[in-house]
């Protein structure tokens, strides 16, 4: 032993340490309950803003998707009326500008190609579309029946509650196409996003909504308050084009706020500005064609509803004046029951039923209920009123009543319209 070293410390008196016993096994975790992602809750006016920022951004592109499926659809199905065909291009059109706006909000420019490369699946696309239609639908519907034959009143209770289910589930094709989640989990995460903000989501839904449904109702005020068959399709496309994507960019820009994270601004991005902008200059525009085509379809639609049921008062009468209306061919001006033997007339009637064409139509006159002249002549069209196309009279005094009926092919006959005048 070197002298140099210290000497070894003797044991300590007790018993020695126990030995450590061997660790045991750690239980394996259980998996993690998969949770809602929410992003911060967002206001109405930033994502407004956003949407048209975007939509100003890539105009050109978005109105193509907007056209490309929908415009050709509607040309070759108008005649027949496919509501099926339609909803197909709807759902992909749909889907398309969700992924278009997706794009660009992730800072990149709308491609064509791209956006309807971007929809995942189409059974999924189509069947989210299909469900959220038929719920939205169904509810409205079960209001509109008694709307329609109580009092309009009652359509407001189906319309909030349309609302309501529209912005619960109006999600889920943000879900299918950005997450790529099946038809029934993204009505659930549709759900979840939407509980997490609820007045900034039906404030969306509700704008979106408007732009949803104006096309159709321009259209529909065209179809009662026009004569030419262009304007109502012509309407409904023009309309689709410009408001869809305002539409779908709405609720894909509440999707991504509601689920995603701020995202740092990078280079080349589109970002909501403070000034005077030409998303703003868009979105005032797009707005006012909203305000501008509602006002303007309202008119047309009260015009015409109220045509139609002056139209029902009279239905199988034949009228008769001293002019035709300006206003319609199918009425007659200082209509009355009365006239003078000076009097030159004109007549007109709306039939009970439409005539075909190739019916025969009967024009039979009695003079105090003997028959005192008949036309038959072969209707060109289909057609739901008849008329003089020019003066007859002055009438001798006596009661006159005219009768229209129609021949079918199979030759039964039938009794369309009918009237009497008193001439003294």
């Amino acid at each position: 032993m070197n002298p140099h070293d210290e000497p070894t410390p003797p044991p300590a008196d007790g018993p020695e340490p126990a030995a450590a016993e061997p660790a045991e096994p750690a239980e394996p975790a259980e998996p993690a309950t998969p949770q809602v992602v929410h992003g911060p809750v967002p206001a109405f006016r930033p994502i407004v803003r956003q949407t048209f920022e975007l939509y100003a951004a890539n105009l050109v592109p978005l109105l193509v998707i907007a056209a490309i499926v929908n415009i050709p659809v509607l040309v070759v199905t108008w005649s027949f009326s496919s509501n099926i065909a339609n909803g197909i291009a709807g759902a992909f059109t749909g889907a398309a500008l969700v992924a278009a706006f997706t794009q660009a909000q992730a800072g990149g420019h709308v491609d064509v190609r791209q956006a309807y490369a971007g929809i995942r699946s189409a059974f999924r696309v189509f069947g989210s579309v299909l469900v959220y239609g038929t719920i939205v639908g169904i509810t409205v519907a079960v209001f509109a029946f008694p709307a329609y034959f109580v009092s309009p009143v009652l359509a407001i209770p189906g319309v909030l509650l349309g609302w309501y289910v529209g912005t619960r589930w109006g999600l889920g094709l943000q879900a299918v196409i950005v997450e790529g989640l099946g038809i029934n989990d993204s009505f659930r995460r549709s759900a979840a996003l939407v509980k997490s903000s609820w007045r900034t989501s039906l404030a969306v839904s509700g704008l979106g909504g408007l732009f949803t449904v104006a096309p159709l109702g321009l259209s529909l005020a065209l179809a009662f308050g026009t004569t030419n068959p262009l304007y109502s399709p012509a309407a409904l496309g023009i309309g689709l084009v410009l408001f869809t994507p305002v539409s779908i960019g709405l609720m894909t820009e509440l999707f991504l706020a509601l689920s995603q994270p701020p995202v740092p601004a990078q280079p080349g991005m589109v970002q909501p500005s403070t000034g005077t902008t030409r998303g703003a200059i868009v979105g005032i525009a797009m707005v006012g064609l909203l305000v501008v085509g509602t006002v303007y379809g309202g008119a047309l639609a009260y015009a015409g509803i109220s045509s139609a049921n002056e139209a029902l008062a009279v239905q199988g009468q034949v009228l008769f004046g001293t002019s035709m209306a300006s206003s319609s061919a199918c009425e007659v001006g200082g209509a009355a029951s009365t006239f003078t033997t000076g009097d030159t007339l004109y007549w007109s009637a709306v039939l009970r039923d439409q005539v075909s064409q190739g019916e025969s139509i009967t024009l039979t006159i009695l003079e105090d209920g003997t028959q005192a002249n008949q036309e038959t002549q072969v209707a060109s069209g289909a057609s739901d009123c008849l008329y003089s196309t020019s003066a007859f009279g002055p009438l001798p005094a006596g009661i006159w009543e005219f009768r229209i009926s129609t021949t079918s092919a199979s030759g039964a006959s039938t009794v369309e319209a009918d009237g009497t005048v008193t001439i003294q």
